[in-house]
C-alpha cells in the first residue's frame, strides 16, 4: 500500500530574536561603571562658516559636561605603531547619540561629528575620525581618535614681533 503524504501550505517565517537592545543595555551597564565614568567638556563645533573668510565660525559653539572613556595612547597600542597615531592622542568612547549632560540635564540630541573637540584632564582633543560600532543597524556606540590639539590656556595673541621672541614663541603670527 503507497504511503499517502500531504502537503501543508503556510505562512511561516523564521525569525531570529533582535539583540540589538541586549547591547544597548550592556552598553549602558558599562557606560555607568565608575571606572568608565570619566567627566569631559565635549566642544560641540558649529559647522558654519564666515562668508567672508571661509573659517570656521566659533561664536555659537556650544559645550557639554558628559562622561565617555578616554584612553591616552602610548607606543604600545597598535594605532601608534602602524603610525596612525601619535604618543598623546586618544581613542575615546562615546555614546551615538548624546542627549544627557553629567547633571542628569536633559539637551537636545546630537550626534558627535568630525573635528568637535573634547577636553580631559585639562587637554583638548580634536575628533579626527569615528568608527561605529553596531549591532545590524543598530548604533551602540562610537569609537573616536582624537589627536591632541594643546593644553589649557593656549595664548591666543597676535604677535607682532617678527624679529625677537615672545614669551618663548616665535613671532609673526597668532602663537
Amino acid at each position: 500500500m503507497a504511503t499517502k503524504s500531504t502537503t501543508i501550505t503556510s505562512d511561516a517565517v523564521i525569525s531570529l530574536p533582535d539583540m540589538s537592545e541586549i547591547m544597548i543595555d550592556a552598553w549602558s551597564e558599562i557606560s555607568s561603571a565608575e571606572e568608565f565614568q570619566k567627566q569631559i567638556i565635549y566642544k560641540r563645533i558649529n559647522m558654519d562658516e564666515d562668508n567672508i573668510t571661509g573659517d570656521l565660525d566659533e561664536s555659537n559653539n556650544a559645550e557639554y559636561d558628559i562622561y565617555a572613556e578616554v584612553q591616552s595612547l602610548n607606543k604600545e597600542h597598535k594605532l601608534v605603531k602602524i603610525g596612525e597615531m601619535q604618543v598623546g592622542d586618544a581613542e575615546v568612547f562615546l555614546p551615538a547619540r548624546i542627549d544627557i549632560e553629567v547633571d542628569e540635564t536633559a539637551i537636545t540630541e546630537f550626534r558627535p561629528q568630525l573635528n568637535d573637540m573634547i577636553q580631559w584632564n585639562s587637554t583638548w582633543y580634536v575628533i579626527k575620525k569615528i568608527l561605529p560600532e553596531r549591532v545590524g543597524a543598530i548604533e551602540i556606540y562610537l569609537t573616536c581618535l582624537c589627536k591632541k590639539i594643546d593644553n589649557i590656556g593656549p595664548t591666543t595673541a597676535w604677535n607682532n614681533n617678527y624679529d625677537e621672541y615672545e614669551d618663548s614663541i616665535g613671532g609673526g603670527g597668532w602663537s
